[in-house]
Protein backbone atom coordinates (compact mmCIF):
# COMPACT_ATOMS: atom_id res chain seq x y z
CA UNK A 1 0.00 0.00 0.00
CA UNK A 2 1.53 3.31 -1.04
CA UNK A 3 2.14 6.16 1.36
CA UNK A 4 0.99 9.62 0.42
CA UNK A 5 3.74 12.10 -0.43
CA UNK A 6 5.63 13.59 2.50
CA UNK A 7 6.52 17.22 1.84
CA UNK A 8 9.31 17.18 4.40
CA UNK A 9 12.04 17.72 1.82
CA UNK A 10 10.29 20.26 -0.40
CA UNK A 11 11.80 23.73 -0.58
CA UNK A 12 9.89 26.97 -0.20
CA UNK A 13 10.61 30.24 -1.97
CA UNK A 14 10.38 33.66 -0.34
CA UNK A 15 12.74 35.98 -2.20
CA UNK A 16 14.83 32.94 -3.14
CA UNK A 17 15.15 29.26 -2.30
CA UNK A 18 14.69 28.85 1.43
CA UNK A 19 14.09 26.04 3.84
CA UNK A 20 12.31 26.07 7.12
CA UNK A 21 14.61 25.74 10.11
CA UNK A 22 12.31 25.34 13.05
CA UNK A 23 10.78 22.57 15.06
CA UNK A 24 7.27 22.08 16.34
CA UNK A 25 6.75 22.74 19.99
CA UNK A 26 7.32 19.80 22.28
CA UNK A 27 3.67 19.86 23.29
CA UNK A 28 2.46 19.60 19.69
CA UNK A 29 4.90 16.82 18.88
CA UNK A 30 3.84 14.91 21.96
CA UNK A 31 0.17 15.26 21.05
CA UNK A 32 0.66 14.39 17.39
CA UNK A 33 2.74 11.29 17.89
CA UNK A 34 1.51 10.08 21.26
CA UNK A 35 -2.24 10.13 21.21
CA UNK A 36 -3.54 8.34 24.30
CA UNK A 37 -4.46 4.68 24.01
CA UNK A 38 -5.43 1.88 26.30
CA UNK A 39 -1.87 0.54 26.44
CA UNK A 40 -0.09 3.84 26.79
CA UNK A 41 1.20 6.03 23.99
CA UNK A 42 0.83 4.91 20.40
CA UNK A 43 1.37 6.28 16.92
CA UNK A 44 -1.26 8.30 15.11
CA UNK A 45 -4.36 6.49 13.87
CA UNK A 46 -5.80 8.76 11.22
CA UNK A 47 -9.56 9.14 11.02
CA UNK A 48 -11.14 11.45 8.45
CA UNK A 49 -14.46 13.23 8.68
CA UNK A 50 -16.90 14.58 6.10
CA UNK A 51 -19.89 16.66 7.23
CA UNK A 52 -22.77 17.30 4.82
CA UNK A 53 -20.45 16.52 1.92
CA UNK A 54 -17.68 18.85 3.13
CA UNK A 55 -14.35 17.28 4.06
CA UNK A 56 -13.00 18.49 7.41
CA UNK A 57 -9.33 19.44 7.85
CA UNK A 58 -7.12 17.10 9.85
CA UNK A 59 -7.19 18.40 13.42
CA UNK A 60 -5.50 16.25 16.06
CA UNK A 61 -7.47 17.91 18.85
CA UNK A 62 -10.82 16.83 17.40
CA UNK A 63 -9.92 13.86 15.21
CA UNK A 64 -12.45 10.99 15.41
CA UNK A 65 -11.28 7.87 17.19
CA UNK A 66 -12.32 4.25 17.69
CA UNK A 67 -13.04 2.87 21.16
CA UNK A 68 -13.96 -0.80 21.59
CA UNK A 69 -15.03 -1.02 17.98
CA UNK A 70 -17.18 2.14 17.99
CA UNK A 71 -16.40 5.35 16.16
CA UNK A 72 -16.50 8.45 18.36
CA UNK A 73 -16.53 12.01 17.00
CA UNK A 74 -16.15 15.36 18.70
CA UNK A 75 -19.62 16.54 19.69
CA UNK A 76 -19.25 19.70 17.61
CA UNK A 77 -19.38 17.51 14.49
CA UNK A 78 -23.10 17.06 15.11
CA UNK A 79 -23.41 20.76 15.88
CA UNK A 80 -21.98 21.51 12.43
CA UNK A 81 -24.73 19.49 10.73
CA UNK A 82 -27.50 21.20 12.66
CA UNK A 83 -27.82 19.52 16.06
CA UNK A 84 -28.32 21.58 19.19
CA UNK A 85 -25.40 20.61 21.46
CA UNK A 86 -24.98 22.05 24.94
CA UNK A 87 -23.44 21.20 28.29
CA UNK A 88 -25.27 21.60 31.60
CA UNK A 89 -22.53 22.31 34.10
CA UNK A 90 -24.83 21.94 37.12
CA UNK A 91 -25.97 18.40 36.28
CA UNK A 92 -22.82 17.38 34.35
CA UNK A 93 -24.99 16.41 31.36
CA UNK A 94 -24.03 16.75 27.70
CA UNK A 95 -27.12 17.18 25.52
CA UNK A 96 -27.36 16.49 21.79
CA UNK A 97 -30.73 17.34 20.27
CA UNK A 98 -32.39 17.35 16.85
CA UNK A 99 -35.93 18.70 17.04
CA UNK A 100 -37.92 16.60 19.47
CA UNK A 101 -35.29 13.85 19.54
CA UNK A 102 -32.80 14.30 22.38
CA UNK A 103 -29.95 12.32 23.94
CA UNK A 104 -28.46 13.11 27.33
CA UNK A 105 -25.00 11.88 28.36
CA UNK A 106 -23.98 11.78 32.01
CA UNK A 107 -20.39 13.02 31.84
CA UNK A 108 -19.72 12.18 35.49
CA UNK A 109 -21.21 8.72 36.03
CA UNK A 110 -21.58 7.51 32.44
CA UNK A 111 -24.63 6.27 30.56
CA UNK A 112 -27.19 8.02 28.40
CA UNK A 113 -30.97 8.49 28.14
CA UNK A 114 -33.35 9.93 25.58
CA UNK A 115 -36.34 12.29 25.72
CA UNK A 116 -38.52 9.38 26.88
CA UNK A 117 -36.11 8.51 29.72
CA UNK A 118 -35.10 5.27 28.02
CA UNK A 119 -31.57 4.51 29.17
CA UNK A 120 -28.62 3.28 27.10
CA UNK A 121 -25.33 1.68 28.13
CA UNK A 122 -23.27 4.11 26.08
CA UNK A 123 -21.29 7.06 27.33
CA UNK A 124 -19.48 10.07 26.00
CA UNK A 125 -15.74 10.36 26.62
CA UNK A 126 -13.47 13.33 27.11
CA UNK A 127 -10.11 13.82 25.43
CA UNK A 128 -8.34 16.97 26.49
CA UNK A 129 -11.08 19.57 26.69
CA UNK A 130 -13.25 17.97 23.98
CA UNK A 131 -16.22 15.67 24.54
CA UNK A 132 -16.58 12.77 22.11
CA UNK A 133 -19.83 10.91 21.40
CA UNK A 134 -20.65 7.60 19.66
CA UNK A 135 -21.30 8.69 16.07
CA UNK A 136 -23.46 5.89 14.70
CA UNK A 137 -25.62 5.69 17.82
CA UNK A 138 -26.41 9.40 17.78
CA UNK A 139 -26.99 9.44 14.01
CA UNK A 140 -29.48 6.57 14.26
CA UNK A 141 -31.29 8.04 17.26
CA UNK A 142 -31.52 11.61 16.00
CA UNK A 143 -32.17 10.98 12.31
CA UNK A 144 -28.81 11.74 10.70
CA UNK A 145 -27.01 9.83 7.96
CA UNK A 146 -23.91 7.88 9.05
CA UNK A 147 -21.41 5.96 6.93
CA UNK A 148 -18.04 4.53 7.90
CA UNK A 149 -15.59 3.40 5.22
CA UNK A 150 -13.29 1.11 7.17
CA UNK A 151 -10.72 0.78 4.35
CA UNK A 152 -9.90 4.46 4.74
CA UNK A 153 -11.04 5.22 8.35
CA UNK A 154 -13.41 7.72 6.77
CA UNK A 155 -16.60 8.85 8.50
CA UNK A 156 -19.45 10.62 6.73
CA UNK A 157 -22.18 12.40 8.69
CA UNK A 158 -25.00 14.30 7.05
CA UNK A 159 -28.27 15.93 7.99
CA UNK A 160 -29.82 15.00 4.64
CA UNK A 161 -29.63 12.36 1.94
CA UNK A 162 -26.36 12.75 0.10
CA UNK A 163 -26.04 12.54 -3.71
CA UNK A 164 -24.52 9.28 -4.81
CA UNK A 165 -20.76 9.24 -5.26
CA UNK A 166 -18.34 6.37 -5.60
CA UNK A 167 -16.53 7.24 -2.36
CA UNK A 168 -14.25 4.20 -2.47
CA UNK A 169 -12.75 5.75 -5.59
CA UNK A 170 -12.54 9.41 -4.54
CA UNK A 171 -11.34 8.93 -0.95
CA UNK A 172 -7.63 8.54 -1.80
CA UNK A 173 -7.81 11.93 -3.56
CA UNK A 174 -9.57 13.49 -0.56
CA UNK A 175 -7.07 12.05 1.94
CA UNK A 176 -4.13 13.27 -0.15
CA UNK A 177 -5.60 16.78 -0.23
CA UNK A 178 -6.16 16.72 3.53
CA UNK A 179 -2.60 15.59 4.18
CA UNK A 180 -1.12 18.27 1.92
CA UNK A 181 -3.29 20.87 3.65
CA UNK A 182 -1.97 19.72 7.05
CA UNK A 183 1.63 20.00 5.86
CA UNK A 184 1.00 23.50 4.52
CA UNK A 185 -0.64 24.62 7.76
CA UNK A 186 2.15 23.29 9.95
CA UNK A 187 4.84 24.80 7.73
CA UNK A 188 3.11 28.17 7.51
CA UNK A 189 2.65 28.28 11.28
CA UNK A 190 6.32 27.44 11.81
CA UNK A 191 7.46 30.18 9.44
CA UNK A 192 5.24 32.75 11.16
CA UNK A 193 6.47 31.78 14.63
CA UNK A 194 10.12 31.65 13.54
CA UNK A 195 10.74 34.54 11.09
CA UNK A 196 14.49 33.98 11.12
CA UNK A 197 14.00 30.55 9.58
CA UNK A 198 12.75 32.16 6.34
CA UNK A 199 16.00 33.97 5.57
CA UNK A 200 18.04 32.78 2.54
CA UNK A 201 20.88 31.73 4.88
CA UNK A 202 18.73 29.57 7.08
CA UNK A 203 19.54 25.90 7.19
CA UNK A 204 17.68 22.84 8.33
CA UNK A 205 14.67 20.87 7.28
CA UNK A 206 10.98 21.43 7.30
CA UNK A 207 9.87 20.56 10.85
CA UNK A 208 9.19 16.94 11.69
CA UNK A 209 5.72 15.94 10.66
CA UNK A 210 3.47 13.14 11.78
CA UNK A 211 3.78 10.11 9.51
CA UNK A 212 1.50 10.42 6.46
CA UNK A 213 -1.60 8.25 6.21
CA UNK A 214 -1.25 4.90 4.51
CA UNK A 215 -4.12 4.19 2.15
CA UNK A 216 -4.99 1.15 0.02
CA UNK A 217 -4.14 1.10 -3.66
CA UNK A 218 -6.53 3.25 -5.65
CA UNK A 219 -9.04 0.99 -7.41
CA UNK A 220 -9.81 1.12 -11.10
CA UNK A 221 -11.71 4.13 -12.39
CA UNK A 222 -15.49 3.63 -12.32
CA UNK A 223 -17.01 4.16 -15.76
CA UNK A 224 -20.63 4.55 -16.80
CA UNK A 225 -21.47 4.36 -20.51
CA UNK A 226 -24.46 6.34 -21.76
CA UNK A 227 -25.92 7.00 -25.21
CA UNK A 228 -28.13 9.63 -26.74
CA UNK A 229 -29.57 10.25 -30.22
CA UNK A 230 -29.53 6.57 -31.11
CA UNK A 231 -31.59 6.08 -34.26
CA UNK A 232 -33.73 2.97 -34.71
CA UNK A 233 -31.48 1.88 -37.59
CA UNK A 234 -28.32 2.04 -35.45
CA UNK A 235 -29.71 0.45 -32.29
CA UNK A 236 -29.39 -3.26 -33.28
CA UNK A 237 -25.72 -2.86 -34.22
CA UNK A 238 -24.91 -1.03 -30.99
CA UNK A 239 -26.68 -3.64 -28.89
CA UNK A 240 -24.82 -6.40 -30.73
CA UNK A 241 -21.52 -4.65 -30.04
CA UNK A 242 -22.27 -4.14 -26.35
CA UNK A 243 -23.42 -7.73 -26.02
CA UNK A 244 -20.28 -9.13 -27.64
CA UNK A 245 -18.15 -7.23 -25.14
CA UNK A 246 -20.31 -7.95 -22.10
CA UNK A 247 -21.03 -4.27 -21.44
CA UNK A 248 -24.14 -2.58 -20.07
CA UNK A 249 -25.18 0.96 -20.91
CA UNK A 250 -27.85 3.58 -20.34
CA UNK A 251 -29.80 4.84 -23.38
CA UNK A 252 -31.34 8.31 -23.14
CA UNK A 253 -34.24 8.62 -25.60
CA UNK A 254 -37.00 11.09 -26.32
CA UNK A 255 -40.58 9.85 -26.58
CA UNK A 256 -40.29 10.15 -30.36
CA UNK A 257 -37.12 8.03 -30.43
CA UNK A 258 -38.78 5.39 -28.24
CA UNK A 259 -41.76 5.24 -30.58
CA UNK A 260 -39.47 4.93 -33.60
CA UNK A 261 -37.37 2.20 -31.97
CA UNK A 262 -40.45 0.21 -30.89
CA UNK A 263 -39.34 -3.36 -30.22
CA UNK A 264 -35.77 -2.07 -29.92
CA UNK A 265 -36.68 -0.60 -26.53
CA UNK A 266 -37.84 -4.04 -25.43
CA UNK A 267 -34.49 -5.43 -26.49
CA UNK A 268 -32.59 -2.75 -24.54
CA UNK A 269 -34.35 -3.73 -21.32
CA UNK A 270 -34.33 -7.47 -22.01
CA UNK A 271 -30.55 -7.46 -22.44
CA UNK A 272 -29.94 -5.75 -19.09
CA UNK A 273 -29.43 -2.16 -20.21
CA UNK A 274 -31.30 0.85 -18.82
CA UNK A 275 -33.50 3.45 -20.47
CA UNK A 276 -33.68 7.09 -19.48
CA UNK A 277 -35.59 10.03 -20.89
CA UNK A 278 -33.81 12.66 -22.99
CA UNK A 279 -35.40 16.06 -22.45
CA UNK A 280 -35.32 18.54 -25.34
CA UNK A 281 -34.18 21.85 -23.91
CA UNK A 282 -33.72 24.13 -26.93
CA UNK A 283 -37.03 26.02 -26.79
CA UNK A 284 -39.11 22.85 -26.66
CA UNK A 285 -42.65 22.96 -27.96
CA UNK A 286 -43.80 21.05 -24.90
CA UNK A 287 -42.73 21.52 -21.30
CA UNK A 288 -40.20 19.31 -19.61
CA UNK A 289 -42.89 17.89 -17.34
CA UNK A 290 -44.97 16.91 -20.38
CA UNK A 291 -41.95 15.33 -22.08
CA UNK A 292 -41.17 13.24 -19.02
CA UNK A 293 -44.78 12.12 -18.60
CA UNK A 294 -45.26 11.29 -22.30
CA UNK A 295 -42.04 9.30 -22.54
CA UNK A 296 -42.76 7.39 -19.34
CA UNK A 297 -46.27 6.48 -20.45
CA UNK A 298 -44.88 5.20 -23.74
CA UNK A 299 -42.15 3.27 -21.93
CA UNK A 300 -44.79 1.63 -19.74
CA UNK A 301 -46.71 0.49 -22.83
CA UNK A 302 -43.55 -0.87 -24.46
CA UNK A 303 -41.81 -2.62 -21.56
CA UNK A 304 -44.31 -2.52 -18.69
CA UNK A 305 -42.12 -0.25 -16.58
CA UNK A 306 -41.21 3.38 -16.06
CA UNK A 307 -37.92 5.16 -15.45
CA UNK A 308 -36.71 7.82 -13.05
CA UNK A 309 -33.53 8.57 -15.03
CA UNK A 310 -33.28 11.53 -17.36
CA UNK A 311 -30.74 13.78 -19.08
CA UNK A 312 -30.94 17.23 -20.61
CA UNK A 313 -30.11 17.59 -24.28
CA UNK A 314 -27.31 20.08 -24.79
CA UNK A 315 -28.41 23.66 -25.27
CA UNK A 316 -26.45 26.82 -24.67
CA UNK A 317 -29.51 28.88 -23.82
CA UNK A 318 -31.18 26.75 -21.18
CA UNK A 319 -31.36 27.47 -17.47
CA UNK A 320 -29.83 24.13 -16.51
CA UNK A 321 -30.07 24.53 -12.74
CA UNK A 322 -33.78 25.37 -12.86
CA UNK A 323 -34.51 22.44 -15.16
CA UNK A 324 -32.56 20.02 -12.96
CA UNK A 325 -34.46 21.21 -9.89
CA UNK A 326 -37.77 20.81 -11.72
CA UNK A 327 -36.88 17.29 -12.85
CA UNK A 328 -35.77 16.27 -9.36
CA UNK A 329 -38.96 17.72 -7.89
CA UNK A 330 -40.84 15.44 -10.28
CA UNK A 331 -38.97 12.44 -8.87
CA UNK A 332 -36.27 12.06 -11.53
CA UNK A 333 -32.51 11.80 -11.20
CA UNK A 334 -30.67 13.91 -13.72
CA UNK A 335 -27.51 12.55 -15.32
CA UNK A 336 -24.69 14.63 -16.66
CA UNK A 337 -21.44 13.54 -18.27
CA UNK A 338 -17.77 14.45 -18.03
CA UNK A 339 -16.48 12.63 -21.12
CA UNK A 340 -18.30 13.41 -24.37
CA UNK A 341 -17.54 11.27 -27.43
CA UNK A 342 -18.42 13.01 -30.71
CA UNK A 343 -16.88 13.43 -34.16
CA UNK A 344 -14.35 15.82 -32.61
CA UNK A 345 -12.12 12.80 -32.03
CA UNK A 346 -10.65 10.94 -34.99
CA UNK A 347 -10.75 7.16 -35.19
CA UNK A 348 -8.53 5.55 -32.58
CA UNK A 349 -8.02 8.83 -30.75
CA UNK A 350 -10.15 7.93 -27.76
CA UNK A 351 -6.90 7.18 -25.96
CA UNK A 352 -6.52 10.98 -25.81
CA UNK A 353 -9.15 10.82 -23.10
CA UNK A 354 -7.13 8.35 -21.04
CA UNK A 355 -5.00 10.94 -19.26
CA UNK A 356 -8.09 13.00 -18.44
CA UNK A 357 -9.99 10.00 -17.15
CA UNK A 358 -7.05 8.72 -15.09
CA UNK A 359 -6.80 12.09 -13.34
CA UNK A 360 -10.51 12.32 -12.54
CA UNK A 361 -11.52 12.61 -8.92
CA UNK A 362 -15.01 11.42 -9.82
CA UNK A 363 -16.23 8.43 -11.80
CA UNK A 364 -16.19 8.85 -15.58
CA UNK A 365 -19.60 9.20 -17.18
CA UNK A 366 -19.16 8.74 -20.91
CA UNK A 367 -21.84 10.20 -23.18
CA UNK A 368 -21.82 8.85 -26.73
CA UNK A 369 -23.75 11.25 -29.00
CA UNK A 370 -24.46 9.43 -32.25
CA UNK A 371 -26.06 12.52 -33.81
CA UNK A 372 -22.62 14.15 -33.76
CA UNK A 373 -20.89 11.35 -35.60
CA UNK A 374 -19.46 9.28 -32.76
CA UNK A 375 -20.54 5.98 -34.31
CA UNK A 376 -17.29 5.17 -36.18
CA UNK A 377 -15.25 5.59 -32.98
CA UNK A 378 -17.55 3.65 -30.67
CA UNK A 379 -15.77 0.29 -30.85
CA UNK A 380 -12.36 1.89 -30.28
CA UNK A 381 -13.75 3.62 -27.21
CA UNK A 382 -15.27 0.44 -25.80
CA UNK A 383 -12.08 -1.52 -26.40
CA UNK A 384 -10.05 1.17 -24.64
CA UNK A 385 -12.34 1.03 -21.59
CA UNK A 386 -12.16 -2.76 -21.50
CA UNK A 387 -8.36 -2.84 -21.74
CA UNK A 388 -7.58 -0.01 -19.31
CA UNK A 389 -7.69 0.46 -15.55
CA UNK A 390 -11.47 0.88 -15.45
CA UNK A 391 -14.38 -0.73 -13.65
CA UNK A 392 -17.54 -0.83 -15.75
CA UNK A 393 -20.51 0.04 -13.56
CA UNK A 394 -24.02 -1.35 -13.82
CA UNK A 395 -26.51 1.47 -14.19
CA UNK A 396 -29.77 1.75 -12.29
CA UNK A 397 -31.64 4.26 -10.20
CA UNK A 398 -29.91 3.29 -6.96
CA UNK A 399 -26.43 3.99 -8.34
CA UNK A 400 -27.10 7.13 -10.31
CA UNK A 401 -24.11 9.45 -9.92
CA UNK A 402 -24.60 13.20 -9.69
CA UNK A 403 -21.72 14.78 -11.60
Amino acid sequence: MPELPNKRNETRSKGGMIRCAAVLTAALLAFVFLLPGQNGARAVDYYFLMLNGQQQPIDFETMPMKIEGRIYVAVNAFEKIGANCRYDGESYVLIVQNGAQKLNFDTKSGGAWDQNNTTYALSCVKRGSVYYVPAEFIANMLGYSYNFHSNYNFIRLASRREPYMDYEYVMPFIIENLWNDLVDRITESTEQNNPASTSPDATGDIPDLPPPPVVPERPGIPVYITFERVGAQDLPEILDMLGSKGLKALFFMTAGEMAEAGAGVNRIVAEGHSVGILVETDEPSVSMEEQLATANNLLKRLVKTKTRLCALAESYGMDERAMIQAAESAGFRVWNYNVLVTDAKSRGAFTDYAAVMQAMENPAVIRVNLENGAGPYLEDMLDHVLSGNYILKQINVATTPFI
